[in-house]
């Protein structure tokens, strides 16, 4: 973290992956903080809300990746408005990488690798289940609940795969 801890990271090399990170955000919209709830609950167990996780991201990876443009200040809430999440965390990960930044990367992989997302681009259309799974929303459209089925069976199949590996 730099001095101040306003930045998660001083070192060029680290600068230019946060860089990096907006092309992500830009893509993929304001998947971070899912993405960071998603984290945090796989390594403590602890469901977190998006107030609650801009607290842990300001505390543990750095104040930019909790804050909005100034054009944003006083609008409605939307995750994409969180335009730092992702950069910071990729940062962080670069020069100093822990637990958390390690399991942002994975999931980050998952969301926009391989495996069927369409699902996902809508927030309205998924929610986070009470056991830590991302679901689709009974209310949601067809086509976000058949790109679901997809990413369940290519999920099966990448653990199968992982499981032949070990």
């Amino acid at each position: 973290m730099s001095k101040d801890r306003y930045f998660s990271t001083n070192v060029a090399e680290a600068i230019g992956v946060h860089e990096m990170g907006h092309i992500i955000h830009k893509k993929y919209g304001g998947i971070g903080l899912d993405i960071a709830c998603e984290a945090w609950y796989n390594i403590h167990k602890e469901k977190v809300d998006y107030k609650e996780m801009l607290g842990i991201l300001r505390k543990n990876v750095s104040i930019y990746s909790s804050t909005r443009k100034p054009s944003d200040e006083g609008k409605k809430f939307d995750s994409k408005q969180y335009r730092e999440v992702i950069p910071e965390i990729l940062a962080k990960n670069t020069y100093v990488p822990d637990d958390f930044t390690e399991e942002f990367i994975r999931l980050l992989k998952v969301r926009c690798g391989r495996f069927e997302s369409h699902w996902m681009s809508n927030n309205a259309w998924y929610h986070l289940s009470e056991n830590g799974d991302w679901v689709v929303n009974d209310d949601a459209p067809k086509e976000a609940k058949d790109s679901y089925a997809l990413y369940c069976e290519q999920r099966k199949e990448a653990a199968a795969e992982q499981a032949e590996r070990e």
